[in-house]
């Protein structure tokens, strides 16, 4: 059974805040609804480092698509 372990936020390029879940079998969900970025994902294996720079590529194409 997954539980959260850890809660803790962080801003994306100065500007998105994003929700940073940490569960107890190390996986680490990032969630962003802010200025109408919608995002969530779960990362299994990375640390969060890893975690954010893939967040940050992800955000960059979600600023392409709505322009």
């Amino acid at each position: 059974m997954n539980y959260p372990i850890d809660y803790d936020t962080h801003y994306i390029f100065g500007k998105y805040l994003a929700s940073i879940m940490t569960y107890n079998n190390g996986c680490i969900e990032i969630e962003i609804e802010d200025k109408g970025i919608e995002y969530k994902n779960r990362f299994h294996l990375y640390s969060l480092t890893e975690a954010l720079k893939k967040v940050r590529q992800d955000i960059r194409y979600l600023e392409n698509i709505k322009d």
